[in-house]
């Protein structure tokens, strides 16, 4: 996986606690208004990281 941008991993962290060491964007999904990454974490569990309604809706 690629390295990510700081902000993201941040605020993982901040908000859940979880170490982000790796995230791949993904642009698949239902919530066309979302933006999704795969992520990996310090301990090596994996998550799906989503950030919704930040952009408009895709076509």
């Amino acid at each position: 996986m690629a390295d990510d941008p700081l902000p993201l991993t941040e605020w993982v962290h901040r908000d859940f606690g979880v170490r982000l060491t790796a995230t791949e964007p993904v642009d698949l999904g239902a919530d066309r208004r979302a933006l999704l990454w795969r992520a990996e974490a310090a301990d090596g569990n994996r998550y799906a990281v989503k950030l919704s309604d930040l952009r408009p809706a895709r076509a």
